[in-house]
């Protein structure tokens, strides 16, 4: 078993459903999903445009397309805290998707 072959395989599987799923959502509700996940204007624009052998190529890269959002372990706890409620205020909410999505401009 190559776990290098098995990685980059699986690697590529997730960033073709993820860019896939992207354009479906984009299509969909543009504005929603602009925040749903972490993209500029810009970014969408091209996710919409790409043709499915650009697709295709997108997801041959060598890293994860998407990430976690979590940038602190609390809220990241509160998700498997059974019968716990997840506390978040929309400012942080807000700050949460405004630095995704600075990340997701700036890797573009």
């Amino acid at each position: 078993m190559n776990t290098t072959n098995d990685s980059a395989d699986s690697i590529r599987e997730i960033n073709l459903s993820y860019v896939l799923l992207a354009q479906k959502m984009l299509r969909l509700d543009r504005a929603r999903s602009e925040a749903r996940l972490g993209v500029t204007g810009r970014v969408a624009d091209i996710l919409v445009d790409l043709t499915m052998p650009q697709t295709m190529l997108l997801s041959t890269a060598p890293h994860l397309l998407c990430a976690f959002r979590f940038n602190e372990q609390s809220i990241l706890s509160s998700l498997f805290r059974a019968g716990e409620q997840i506390k978040v205020t929309p400012e942080e909410s807000k700050l949460a998707f405004a630095s995704v999505t600075r990340r997701a401009a700036l890797s573009v």
